[in-house]
């Protein structure tokens, strides 16, 4: 018989993604949600979803493979997940939200009221390694979804499920956290937007959206209730365009500011005091800067940004780690599910020598 269950009554339930203490469960950044092994024939979830224009997506993979992925309508609903399926077997199941935090549609988020089944979650495996992973577009896996032709700001072509990060962890038998702003970079945006860097709002739950919808949750986050293996930094490349474009003037108070190649000081102080950040927040960690290819002078400040970390503080735990380039095979001019898939393969090998 079908029997509903608080999410945060479940042991055997593993809630994903960095969340606070608001009630019922948030599902704020991309792959954020749940993992269970479920004996049972039918699997439901109870779901609140909320958006002014930005949808937020789901996806569902059931031993590896992804099976469902879609939108979610606007209000309170039982969504059928899985039925007929054999109760004596266990099915490694994840529910992934697909899509980023949307700081330009604060409303647009998840809650999790509620699961329905008629059997029993077993006992889960501890994770071989928990990762967290810092980015932008890329590690929010932008263009995932969808082909070169497809260019529409959507949430439709976020892949959060089959992107680089959850897939590296999954192949290291891991569990991921990922935190990542498209357009984001380490000091200011693409379009030099300075309240667009993720190391201001990487102590708090989520601190990128407004708060006063679903999407945000300005509350100091704890530390201690997720000790990371591995913190994994890939910023930069946001930083890097923003040396190519205008300055951009702020409105209010009519300050300008631009990044800059001829001044990459400041860029470099960014990096180095994140670094510093990351490690007064997960001194358990190893900490690594991601480099996909040869992007200069990115490359060049990420090393001395660790070489001057790892000077001043004595870290013997920090560096850097060298990946291959991903081109745009994908929608909006971004890598492909092809190439995030190659990526997650050659990161897990590097992780494994290095964990």
């Amino acid at each position: 018989m079908l029997a509903a269950y608080n999410p945060f009554a479940l042991k055997n339930l593993r809630l994903l993604g960095r969340a606070g203490d608001k009630r019922p469960l948030h599902l704020y950044w991309t792959g954020s949600g749940l993992e269970m092994d479920l004996r049972a024939r039918e699997l439901w979830v109870e779901l609140e979803a909320d958006y002014a224009d930005l949808e937020p997506w789901i996806s569902l993979m059931v031993n590896g493979r992804l099976v469902l992925r879609q939108m979610l309508p606007k209000g309170r609903h039982w969504l059928p997940l899985l039925r007929g399926l054999d109760p004596d077997k266990p099915h490694h199941i994840y529910l992934l939200k697909e899509s980023q935090a949307m700081p330009t549609d604060p409303d647009s988020g998840i809650l999790v009221h509620a699961l329905r089944f008629d059997g029993e979650l077993a006992p889960l495996p501890e994770p071989a390694c928990r990762l967290e992973f810092i980015g932008d577009s890329l590690t929010s896996a932008e263009g995932g979804m969808g082909g070169p032709e497809d260019s529409e700001w959507r949430p439709i072509w976020f892949a959060g499920a089959l992107g680089y990060p959850w897939t590296a962890a999954r192949l290291l038998g891991g569990e991921a956290r990922v935190l990542s702003q498209s357009g984001w970079g380490t000091r200011s945006s693409w379009d030099n937007d300075p309240g667009c860097n993720l190391p201001a709002y990487y102590e708090q739950v989520c601190g990128v959206v407004p708060e006063g919808g679903l999407g945000g949750d300005h509350a100091a986050y704890d530390f201690a209730s997720w000790k990371p293996d591995a913190v994994l930094c890939a910023l930069g490349a946001n930083d890097l365009g923003a040396m190519g474009n205008p300055a951009r003037v702020d409105p209010k108070t009519g300050e300008s500011f631009r990044q800059s190649r001829e001044d990459t000081a400041p860029l470099l102080e960014a990096m180095t005091a994140f670094l510093d950040k990351l490690r007064r927040c997960n001194p358990d960690a190893k900490i690594y800067w991601l480099l996909f290819g040869q992007r200069e002078p990115l490359n060049e400040l990420a090393q001395t940004a660790v070489q001057r970390h790892c000077a001043h503080t004595g870290d013997a735990r920090c560096g850097w780690i060298e990946l291959a380039p991903m081109a745009p095979t994908g929608a909006r001019n971004h890598p492909g599910l092809d190439l995030h898939q190659a990526q997650a393969k050659a990161l897990a090998e590097k992780l494994r020598a290095l964990l």
